[in-house]
């Protein structure tokens, strides 16, 4: 399963790539490093992604335990 998803991945780019001629593999290369970087601290690139909370509930409490005592 890893392995075809990781195939079907490369081919998605490799279409992208081939349909996008004014775009570089290393700037897309980039895009998508920094894009998913950012991933890791909850913010999304993509359009419809307002609905993707990034709280569990550790976070949830210590930020309503912060704003509760700042009061």
């Amino acid at each position: 399963v890893f392995r075809r998803g990781t195939a079907e991945l490369r081919n998605v780019k490799q279409r992208f790539l081939e349909d996008s001629e004014c775009l570089s593999e290393e700037r897309l290369e980039e895009f998508l490093t920094r894009a998913l970087e950012a991933s890791n601290y909850g913010v999304s690139v993509l359009n419809n992604a307002s609905t993707n909370w990034n709280w569990d509930f550790t976070s949830a409490l210590f930020f309503a335990s912060t704003v509760l005592s700042t009061t």
